[in-house]
């Protein structure tokens, strides 16, 4: 063997595994996150102004 080429210990190979799944998750969390958001907001402020006019009735 060449003493020359160095190998990759298995905690790098596991630092870039859990990098690399890291990215893969990003891509697809933050962007249903991002798509989801407005509909959690809707369906939050329109709960809250139904609540607020139960509560505005005599």
């Amino acid at each position: 063997m060449n003493p020359g080429i160095k190998y990759w210990s298995h905690e790098v190979e596991y630092a870039a595994i859990s990098i690399i799944t890291l990215i893969l998750l990003s891509i697809v969390v933050f962007p249903l996150f991002i798509a989801l958001l407005p509909i959690v907001l809707i369906t939050g402020c329109s709960i809250v102004w139904n609540m607020d006019h139960l509560r505005k009735k005599p």
